[in-house]
């Protein structure tokens, strides 16, 4: 049986979808707001940290020419939780 092979570059054009990726600050979050944003999704960081959220936000920018946005998230923490999913919906 033949593996199927995939990679990052099989990912269709994502322009008019939107994305909300938690933990989009580091690891494969971080990664996945990248790849999304160099196919042109609309993207936005979901995470705790909002200082290293900026500054990953920053690096998207440098490395994709795309901006991606800022929601403040602790997930553990049901009014941002619920204040969030406001923010963005």
């Amino acid at each position: 049986m033949s593996k199927v092979q995939w990679t990052l570059n099989d990912m269709v054009d994502m322009s008019g979808k939107v994305a909300l990726v938690t933990g989009g600050n580091g690891g494969i979050g971080y990664v996945s707001c990248q790849k999304m944003l160099e196919k042109n999704a609309k993207v936005y960081v979901a995470a705790r940290d909002s200082e290293k959220s900026r500054e990953a936000i920053k690096k998207l920018k440098e490395e994709t020419g795309k901006d991606a946005f800022l929601i403040p998230l602790d997930l553990s923490d049901l009014h941002q939780v619920r204040k969030a999913a406001e923010d963005f919906l």
